[in-house]
């Protein structure tokens, strides 16, 4: 959960009255937090690397994980627009002044000024062997059990691309001869992640018989930020040269 604002203009060509395309630029930050996360992962773990005569499934597991990640960026949206006909003449005060609208595409957002805060309650681990039908839980020697991890780390992200599908939806206003007021919700979709090197478990607590667990364990390959939210544009419309009129 949390907040995420942008600013910016854009240009948008039409090829006719219902389809154009839209590109842009602007500034934006957000501001997410992810708590209070259990995450386990299960890993075939046999007995030429557990050191015993049985095979086991080894249950590993991320407890209370909490994370916070602070952006400014930069944005590009490549965007195609469809939207219903509104009078473009020079009797539009009269004619049809309220049309709706769709966009859809991807918005490159190029990442700076990044941190990540993130935090772990404890690290667990315990085997399971089905011919025994018995869990193990405090072997120290195989670094089974619960271990602290970390109260919280604060770490600087360089710079980086977030790519998005982007949409978009809503009603466009014609409020002036040459001027258009856009009021939409938009949803983005997050197709890369920002930290995701950065969300690992901690590599020390791993033996070498735990080596295929941190590649699962790697929590950020779950983790995809969506923004949800409300848009509102103005749009300054250059008339064709045949809808000219001193009006």
């Amino acid at each position: 959960m949390g907040y995420n604002a942008d600013v910016g203009l854009g240009f948008t060509g039409f090829a006719g009255a219902h389809i154009g395309f839209h590109i842009g630029a602007g500034f934006g930050m957000y501001n997410v937090k992810a708590k209070n996360i259990n995450v386990t992962n299960i890993t075939p773990w046999p007995k030429i690397l557990n050191g015993s005569d049985f095979d086991f499934d080894l249950h590993t597991t991320l407890c209370n994980y909490t994370e916070k990640q602070k952006v400014m960026f930069l944005t590009i949206p490549l965007m195609i627009q469809f939207q219903t006909k509104i009078n473009q003449g020079e009797n539009w005060k009269k004619g049809k002044r309220v049309g709706f609208y769709a966009l859809g595409g991807i918005k490159l957002n190029f990442l700076f000024n990044n941190t990540c805060e993130k935090s772990m309650e404890s690290f667990y681990r315990a085997a399971y062997c089905y011919e025994l039908d018995n869990w193990a839980d405090s072997q120290e020697f195989a670094e089974l059990g619960e271990t602290p991890a970390y109260n919280s780390q604060l770490v600087a992200i360089k710079t980086a691309l977030l790519s998005e599908v982007a949409a978009e939806a809503g009603v466009k206003w014609r409020i002036g001869q040459k001027v258009y007021l856009y009021t939409g919700a938009f949803l983005d979709y997050a197709l890369t992640d920002p930290a995701k090197k950065q969300r690992k478990p901690i590599e020390e607590y791993m033996i070498d018989g735990y080596q295929n667990n941190t590649t699962l364990l790697k929590y950020s390959n779950r983790v995809n930020l969506i923004h949800l939210g409300l848009k509102v544009r103005l749009a300054f419309f250059k008339v064709p040269k045949r809808y000219a009129c001193p009006c």
